[in-house]
């Protein structure tokens, strides 16, 4: 067992047993890294890929639909991803848009890290479908403590939307790649 030191809100200094956990496959990794950590945000996945010494794959461009984009070449746990951001125009007449953060892997990923992307999402695929490629979406509204299927109810769905609670996971994968895909649903910057 290792000892940690916490500085706590008072000011005091508390040290805690700390218990290893066992570690997240490494696109798993990868995908809480800097999807899910920088809640998708388009500054703080930049920050996250820089910070993890990601190489610039892509300059920012405009694309039809997407007001800003990214990418970076990163390597974590041995393995090498690409590490893209982007966000979406907001349609006309519509109050948010959405942020997007893409972990891809140039390999096809084991079966152990699909299936702890899968549990992560916390809910059963909305669309699924599998030819060459197997294509899932999860769509689901983040509580702060785990993830829930969102409402039928357009009213209350628009509601999570503006707070900022409405999310997709987006899994594809091929003979050669895996993509692992999170798009957040915010309020449109003016």
């Amino acid at each position: 067992m290792r000892w940690v030191a916490v500085v706590l809100t008072s000011g005091s200094l508390a040290i805690l047993p700390h218990f290893a956990k066992a570690a997240d496959p490494p696109l798993l990794a990868a995908f809480k890294q800097f999807c899910v950590d920088t809640k998708a945000d388009r500054v703080a996945v930049e920050a996250a890929a820089i910070g993890a010494g990601g190489k610039p794959q892509s300059s920012e461009n405009q694309v039809p639909g997407i007001a800003a984009s990214a990418s970076w070449e990163v390597a974590l746990q041995g393995h090498t991803y690409k590490v893209s951001t982007g966000t979406q125009s907001p349609e006309a007449n519509r109050d948010v848009q959405t942020v997007s953060c893409g972990v891809e892997s140039p390999v096809d990923e084991d079966d152990a890290s699909i299936s702890a992307i899968r549990a992560w999402a916390g809910v059963p695929a909305s669309h699924s479908f599998s030819d060459v490629m197997l294509i899932e979406i999860y769509d689901f509204q983040d509580n702060g403590q785990q993830h829930s299927a969102l409402p039928s109810n357009d009213a209350a769905f628009h509601e999570l939307e503006i707070a900022g609670k409405v999310w997709a996971l987006g899994l594809m994968r091929s003979p050669t790649s895996t993509n692992v895909d999170l798009l957040h649903t915010v309020r449109a910057r003016p």
